[in-house]
């Protein structure tokens, strides 16, 4: 049988696809939710002023930049590739080669609770620099995607750092 479709591309390293091999948490997709709400009654504010002829920039912006955190509080997390990982948090993102990484791994940390300032301790996926240096992820215990679901998360941190041993040439 001729396929009519074009072939698939191959992919390469450059052109990986990053994935997060966990499912965002309750408390996560539920703020985002929230703030899908509230953009929604900034947007119909915005047109209901906009039709009696007052100013409705401000609250069209407001809902826009609304909608524009709840997206992207979506996409905070921990995301691997055979290229590397990428901690994504909600305004940085960081990103290490898996050439630049001696280890990952799981530590007790000082952590912030939901993301938000107040610290707790807790547990936290920590990557080991070849310089030494530790850098702690947003995959934490106290986090928006796991709070409360301590056997999520170490399923989560395992196959993280199963990943992170192939990527990093060890055995798993």
């Amino acid at each position: 049988m001729v396929s009519l479709l074009p072939p698939a591309p191959q992919r390469t390293l450059l052109h990986d696809q990053w994935n997060r091999p966990y499912a965002p948490g309750p408390w996560r997709v539920g703020g985002a939710a929230f703030l899908g709400v509230l953009a929604s009654y900034l947007l119909v504010a915005g047109f209901t002023l906009g039709m009696v002829g007052s100013g409705p920039v401000l609250p069209l912006v407001l809902a826009v930049l609304l909608l524009a955190a709840g997206l992207r509080l979506l996409r905070v997390g921990v995301w691997v590739s055979r290229a590397g990982v990428r901690s994504v948090a909600l305004l940085r993102t960081t990103t290490v080669r898996w050439t630049d990484l001696v280890d990952v791994r799981v530590e007790d940390a000082s952590v912030p609770l939901l993301g938000l300032p107040r610290r707790v301790r807790g547990q936290a996926l920590v990557l080991v620099h070849r310089s030494g240096r530790r850098t702690i992820t947003v995959l934490t215990d106290q986090g928006a995607d796991f709070l409360r679901r301590a056997d999520a998360f170490a399923d989560a941190a395992d196959v993280l750092c199963e990943r992170a041993a192939a990527g990093l040439g060890h055995a798993p």
